[in-house]
């Protein structure tokens, strides 16, 4: 008889947030769960548009006032806080937001937990 494989892909519906802590306070990071396809898709549009203009050896003022609206959309959008947070945080902090936000994406699946059998040999 064959042996049972783990399930190969493990669901869950339940989402949780992890959190930023800002000034002593925490908010809510966005679960990618959370989202439709569409806002993915936008989201990582955004994203390497952030990207690509951070690389940009010789960005213009009007690049950079680009970059700022744009990390302020996104950061506005995965970081659950109220205006006046948002308002105070530099440009510098929503990009750190982001990239908390896109590891966070990144971070290996978990796979289904594998029971061990207990082997033991023989003398």
């Amino acid at each position: 008889m064959a042996e049972k494989q783990p399930p190969l892909l493990n669901l869950d519906t339940l989402v949780e947030h992890r959190t930023v802590l800002i000034d002593g306070t925490e908010y809510d990071l966005l679960n990618v769960e959370e989202v439709s396809i569409l806002e993915y898709h936008r989201i990582s549009k955004q994203s390497e548009r952030v990207a690509a203009m951070m690389a940009d050896q010789a960005m213009t003022d009007k690049q950079a006032e680009e970059l700022a609206s744009l990390l302020d959309e996104l950061c506005k959008f995965v970081l659950k806080a109220p205006a006046e947070v948002h308002a105070k945080i530099t440009d510098l902090n929503k990009l750190r937001v982001l990239e908390a936000f896109t590891n966070l994406q990144r971070a290996p699946i978990a796979a289904a937990p594998v029971e061990e059998k207990n082997q033991t040999s023989a003398s």
